[in-house]
């Protein structure tokens, strides 16, 4: 809620009661960092964790065993404040941890991941390890009625290759045909791919011109 509305100062006051009222364990500690993390991106002061909270953070998720909502959730909305080699190296576990066991309700939350790390990317100016990440995950591995997982995926590699090289005919071409059938099939999805196209400062225009 706080985060939505972009209140600060609630965001604050969020992080001091909750370090104030919980016991320091692990899932408490991932929690306050998720805090720290919407804190640092509102205030546009955003900075990597410390070498200790990037470790804290890869131990917690590279553990063996199963991922459940919580690990799609720490994973999602920390990758903005790790660099890309850690995010990389998360992502195997992630991707890993999906095709061995995964409930329907994760899809989203994949989903979710799968843009902040794009985004994460290509804001550390590492479109590469974008297309490398997205790469793990095979698209014929996933069952077949996920397709709002295939449908993200699918665009988030289209993106990527126009952010890439946004004059290549063919790149353009494939991107604005992927978005035309999108807005034919889904108004929401459609708008929802063109608000994140314009929150990589892409006008969306020189696409579907």
């Amino acid at each position: 809620h706080y985060y939505d509305s972009t209140d600060l100062a609630g965001l604050y006051d969020l992080l001091a009661s909750y370090k104030e009222q919980n016991i320091l364990t692990t899932p408490n500690k991932m929690v306050i960092l998720m805090i720290q993390s919407c804190i640092d991106e509102l205030s546009q002061h955003e900075t990597l964790f410390s070498k200790e909270d990037c470790d804290f953070v890869q131990d917690y998720l590279l553990r063996p065993g199963r991922w459940f909502s919580f690990e799609y959730i720490v994973f999602a909305n920390l990758a903005f404040s790790m660099p890309a080699k850690i995010n990389l190296r998360i992502s195997k576990k992630m991707f890993h941890a999906y095709q061995q066991f995964h409930l329907p309700s994760y899809d989203e939350l994949i989903v979710n991941a799968l843009y902040n790390l794009s985004i994460s990317f290509l804001e550390q100016d590492d479109p590469s390890s974008a297309i490398q990440f997205l790469s793990f995950l095979d698209l014929k591995k996933l069952d077949h009625h996920v397709l709002y997982m295939r449908h993200h995926v699918t665009f988030l590699k289209l993106i990527i290759q126009f952010k890439l090289n946004p004059l290549d005919v063919k790149n353009a071409n494939e991107l604005r045909t992927f978005l035309e059938a999108t807005k034919l099939i889904d108004d929401v999805l459609f708008e929802k791919n063109i608000d994140w196209i314009k929150s990589l400062k892409i006008n969306p225009k020189t696409i579907l011109k």
